[in-house]
């Protein structure tokens, strides 16, 4: 129960928004979110006491405040080569850690191993459509979230 990084943050709202969330329902969502972490400020949590901060940051990012760039997620290739707080690829890395976690999932071995394989030799993005039973290629999470709720 920490309170994420602003660069983990950042990522994760910029998913959100490429998947299609709106700028309102995003700042309900961090609401919700920091609302549970008590402060010693006025407003008693976290969101009640920097919310003007925390919805100047969400509409910064739709482009609608500040110099009104409207921003991307990151790309698989950026995730992958990590850089600024926590976020990264969990199909790049140690493989153990990667057949770990698959021997925990409801697939077959066959495909378990396929994915291992394709983690060894460096195919993570490969790797992460055959999870998603999707067979194209993507550029990123959103990407692949949208390819993979739409089945095509």
């Amino acid at each position: 129960e920490r309170k994420l990084k602003h660069e983990d943050r950042f990522q994760l709202s910029l998913f959100l928004k490429d998947i299609g969330m709106g700028v309102e329902e995003q700042c309900r969502f961090w609401a919700g979110i920091y609302s549970g972490y008590k402060t010693g400020g006025p407003g008693g949590n976290l969101w009640a006491d920097r919310s003007a901060k925390y919805r100047y940051g969400i509409r910064h990012m739709y482009g609608l405040e500040g110099r009104r760039v409207e921003y991307k997620s990151k790309t698989c290739r950026r995730v992958m080569e990590g850089g600024g707080g926590n976020l990264h690829c969990p199909l790049v890395g140690e493989v153990e850690d990667i057949a770990k976690y698959l021997r925990t999932r409801n697939m077959n071995s066959e495909k378990k191993d396929k994915v291992v394989l394709m983690c060894k030799e460096g195919k993570a993005r490969m790797a992460c459509g055959s999870l998603a039973g999707c067979g194209v290629d993507f550029a990123g999470p959103s990407q692949l979230f949208s390819v993979a709720r739409n089945g095509s």
